[in-house]
């Protein structure tokens, strides 16, 4: 049994996809071994320290291999005007897929753990006494990609390819294929665990 840890300290780095983008599919490694990828973390954009203005969190639980993969990962946006909430974006993303790629070309990083799976819930919160959020179609679940890589400082890094703007734009995520990666998002408590045999 081999075990990856892809992140447990704060200052631990991830990078995210650009929303809207998403990158042709690198080669599947050859390995068709089950494995599992869980962790938690809470991350921050474009520095390791958190932002005052908004909290991004990535709860992960995926099974399996390939197309063959189950589970469940969730992806939170809580965002803050001067220390008050103002409101929540949640995506929880019941997965299809969960493989092993190659980095692929223009990037320094190792092998990459690919999640995808499609977007089962969406939803805007927003506190009492401020108007609701227009929410999503119910029978709209986009795909959406993370990848788990390290990168060539070896910086642990996340990608993110999530929902597009709306039900009637392209789609910016492909089953087993890995976001786009762009600007970082730093891992900043918590981490990544991949087991399998």
């Amino acid at each position: 049994m081999r075990t990856y840890l892809l992140g447990a300290a704060v200052a631990a780095a991830l990078a995210v996809g650009v929303p809207g983008s998403a990158s042709a599919a690198p080669a599947p490694a050859s390995e068709a071994a089950a494995q599992h990828l869980h962790g938690f973390a809470q991350l921050a954009l474009g520095s390791p320290a958190l932002s005052p203005d908004y909290q991004i969190t990535l709860r992960m639980d995926a099974n399996g291999h390939g197309s063959d993969a189950h589970g469940h990962a969730t992806m939170q946006h809580v965002f803050y005007d001067h220390g008050a909430w103002i409101g929540t974006v949640r995506v929880e993303v019941s997965v299809d897929c969960l493989t092993e790629t190659d980095a692929g070309a223009g990037t320094d990083a190792g092998a990459t753990t690919v999640v995808t799976g499609t977007a089962a819930r969406i939803s805007y919160t927003t506190p009492p006494g401020v108007p609701p959020l227009q929410q999503p179609p119910r029978d709209w679940h986009p795909e959406a990609a993370f990848s788990f890589y390290r990168d060539g400082d070896g910086h642990l890094r996340v990608g993110w390819s999530g929902k597009p703007v709306s039900p009637t734009a392209s789609p910016v995520a492909t089953r087993c294929q890995a976001p786009h990666t762009g600007p970082d998002l730093y891992l900043a408590q918590g981490g990544f665990q991949l087991t399998g045999a």
